[in-house]
């Protein structure tokens, strides 16, 4: 994917785009097998932006740097940042870099190719995001995942190239000491039995609004943790009313036996209503209920 940026490519007051196509091709993948996946990154990255060395080099520590300011910020009001780090899951990753179309083809046509791909790409994933989680100290880390549900494609394929790789980023970063986050865009209803496979007590998913955020309570209750879930709309063509319900009735629905963190659907779009902010930390001053904290988009959480 190639992103769009406002005021570089769209106007300066929109939500940035990207831009999919065929980014890398099956060839790369063995390069991936021979050299590993860090070695494979910056080849990438010269290929889709048309960077230097120095230039990735300058991005890696402005992207720390960036992390490192926002966490200083939250902490100097008195809040918790959420994250430790950012990285994907592996399927979506090479998912986004192939095309949904190639990477589609792929699981049928070059399966145990696609396997071993996404096997080694997780190990590099997996020591990434500890290492990130050290540098800021702070022992959780958010795993972007989208697409590859039962919404899309058959139990069949998330079962061999999507689960066993979550299960495999959850099993080493619980090994780390450090708290999976898996921020869930799309519809998961259909998968969401598979998290009790993990271990009780131990991994967050954060759902988007296009997951029933109340049957995966059902499913999930006492097992796993869940933020979520005040949508776009709601932020954008709501009412501070209709924030201050819906926050209300997670909390009262979801959020009375703990395990629970009310906070946006997703990131908070550039349109949202500065009075549908407001309201959704307001609503909180009446005091939580007991194991529910607001988070707003992939930012802080107020202790």
């Amino acid at each position: 994917m190639k992103p769009m940026m406002p005021g570089v490519d769209l106007p300066a007051d929109s939500e940035y785009q990207m831009v999919e196509y065929e980014a890398i091709t099956r060839q790369d993948y063995h390069f991936i097998l021979d050299a590993g996946y860090h070695a494979f990154l910056p080849l990438y990255w010269k290929r889709v932006h048309q960077v230097s060395d120095e230039e990735i080099a300058i991005a890696k520590a402005l992207q720390m740097d960036i992390l490192k300011r926002q966490i200083k910020h939250a902490r100097d009001r008195g809040q918790t940042f959420l994250y430790g780090g950012f990285t994907v899951l592996a399927s979506p990753l090479l998912c986004m870099m192939r095309s949904l179309e190639q990477f589609i083809r792929d699981m049928y046509q070059v399966p145990f190719l696609l396997e071993r791909v996404l096997e080694e790409i997780t190990n590099d994933l997996i020591a990434d995001g500890i290492a990130s989680a050290r540098e800021t100290g702070i022992p959780r880390l958010f795993i972007g995942t989208a697409r590859l549900t039962c919404q899309l494609i058959s139990v069949s394929l998330f079962e061999r190239f999507v689960w066993p790789f979550m299960k495999q980023m959850a099993s080493g970063l619980l090994e780390a000491g450090i708290t999976p986050i898996f921020h869930l865009d799309s519809d998961w209803t259909k998968n969401l039995e598979y998290f009790l496979e993990l271990p009780q007590g131990k991994v967050v998913i954060e759902l988007d609004g296009t997951t029933d955020i109340f049957q995966a309570h059902q499913v999930l209750a006492g097992h796993t943790c869940i933020i979520g879930d005040v949508g776009a709309p709601l932020f954008t063509l709501g009412t501070p009313r209709r924030v201050k319900n819906y926050c209300r009735k997670l909390k009262e629905e979801l959020g009375k036996d703990g395990g629970f963190i009310l906070g946006s659907g997703c990131h908070v779009p550039l349109e949202a209503k500065h009075e549908n902010i407001d309201a959704f930390f307001d609503d909180q001053s009446g005091g939580p209920i007991r194991g529910t904290v607001p988070v707003m988009g992939r930012g802080t959480s107020g202790d």
